[in-house]
């Protein structure tokens, strides 16, 4: 499997962009601009918080995608805040893109084989997030706060 090798080349390209307070704050323009849903669901949040939390969870999927058991553990806490707040994987998507348009614009080196990379490394937890952050079939809507 590529992600092995993957793993390191968007590790590197993370840390570049990682450095950059803009990177954050550029993503999460581009990620509210994307759905008004999801500009809804932001509107209270504390956005500095969130940009920490955003550091924390793709360093998490990344490590993840590596095969870290801490990766593991985040993104099973992750997953039970998404089913929480009725995430779905449409949202994902939205996610995915955003991230990918502000690493174009941050990653001087990106380029047409790291956003493969990008949506290898990522792909691996989007779809752990999604398989594990669905409300279980014996919660029906009206069990639900």
């Amino acid at each position: 499997m590529e992600t092995t090798h993957y793993y390191d080349i968007v590790h590197d390209s993370y840390s570049r962009c990682a450095i950059r307070k803009k990177f954050f704050d550029d993503f999460y323009d581009t990620f509210m601009s994307s759905s008004p849903q999801i500009a809804y669901m932001f509107r209270k949040s504390d956005m500095e918080k969130q940009k920490k939390l955003l550091d924390n969870g793709v360093t998490m999927m990344i490590m993840f995608a590596g095969g870290n058991a801490i990766g593991k553990i985040a993104l099973d806490h992750i997953a039970k805040i998404h089913r929480q707040l009725n995430v779905t994987e449409e949202y994902y998507n939205y996610w995915l893109e955003s991230l990918l348009q502000t690493l174009k614009k941050h990653d001087p080196q990106y380029s047409f084989k790291l956003e493969r990379a990008w949506k290898e490394v990522m792909g691996v937890g989007i779809d752990y997030l999604i398989s594990n952050s669905k409300m279980p079939s014996s919660m029906t809507v009206k069990g639900r706060i």
